[in-house]
């Protein structure tokens, strides 16, 4: 039987609550849940970033 669900791969930079910079995040935490409610089968995706150091 074939699976007819509409699937989303997001791929972002920022995702709540792992990294948080800037107003990419609020985009990053509202479109998949909107695609979930409309039964889109999302995943989330960001890439690994090795830590900086402040200075």
């Amino acid at each position: 039987m074939m699976n007819n669900q509409l699937k989303a791969l997001y791929i972002s930079t920022e995702v709540y609550p792992f990294a948080k910079t800037g107003g990419l995040v609020d985009v990053s935490a509202f479109l998949p849940k909107s695609l979930r409610a409309l039964s889109y089968d999302v995943r989330i995706m960001m890439p690994k970033f090795k830590p900086s150091k402040k200075g």
